[in-house]
């Protein structure tokens, strides 16, 4: 989020930028934690995936029927590895959870969650796609 974005945040909420601009560098510590093993897993994902081409075009040019077992347990084994990192990716957090900035805030969740909703509301016309 840009720094022009976070003050036009402030001023619909009230808040002071500086106050918000310290709260959203806060949340953006544990963030930033995440995003060299996001890097890591994006990278093991291109390389189980061209593993994957590889063994698949291999099994669609073999000629003997007697070798397709062993290209279809290579091409099973690197989907079920591609689909294991591919589930980890989305489960990795690149956005902050209400709970981590209820803990930056000091204030319970259940309030940040109406606050968000209130935001998302006032804000509407903005994340409206064209």
């Amino acid at each position: 989020m840009d720094s022009q974005t976070i003050d036009h945040i402030a001023a619909i909420i009230e808040m002071p930028g500086q106050n918000l601009h310290y709260l959203v560098q806060e949340l953006k510590k544990d963030l930033d934690a995440a995003t060299p093993r996001i890097e890591t897993l994006r990278q093991k994902r291109m390389e189980l995936f061209l593993m994957l081409h590889f063994y698949q075009k291999r099994r669609s040019e073999e000629a003997s029927p007697d070798k397709f077992p062993q290209w279809n347990r290579l091409c099973d084994h690197y989907r079920r590895r591609l689909s294991k990192v591919q589930n980890t990716i989305y489960k990795t957090r690149v956005e902050p959870r209400h709970e981590d900035i209820a803990r930056v805030l000091g204030l319970p969740k259940g309030t940040v969650d109406s606050s968000l909703f209130t935001l998302k509301k006032k804000m509407s016309h903005l994340l409206k796609k064209p």
